[in-house]
């Protein structure tokens, strides 16, 4: 059963230009979409829908964990039920081998790996 109906990335600089979202922006909402049904008790709310919008001001690296971050709390904060909480974490491996947490946008240009982790906080 999904309740969450629609999960959308509104960026800011997409208000004023005709910019589309990319593969790699729909994988992402993908993300945030099924990390957001894992988490919820949509059992508890049968035939209801939920849209989540993220707009997205300035982007300057770990753009992912900072969306399921904010989703997090926003279904927090909505006082919806939810089995169990998570968060994103985003680390990066640089040219020297060091392992840089929440990497900036040139930080990520410039690493040899980049990963983004979604951990589950259960109860």
């Amino acid at each position: 059963m999904r309740l969450l109906s629609s999960c959308n990335f509104l960026h800011a600089c997409a208000l004023f230009s005709s910019r589309f979202l990319g593969v790699r922006e729909r994988a992402q909402e993908q993300c945030v979409r099924e990390t957001c049904e894992a988490a919820l008790l949509s059992s508890l709310h049968p035939r209801s829908s939920l849209s989540l919008v993220l707009q997205i001001i300035h982007d300057d690296g770990s753009l992912l964990s900072c969306c399921l971050n904010a989703a997090c709390m926003a279904l927090m904060d909505a006082g919806l039920p939810m089995g169990c909480l998570f968060c994103g974490v985003t680390c990066a491996i640089d040219r020297d081998g060091r392992i840089v947490t929440d990497p900036t946008m040139q930080q990520e240009k410039v690493r040899n790996s980049l990963r983004s982790h979604r951990p589950v906080l259960s109860k």
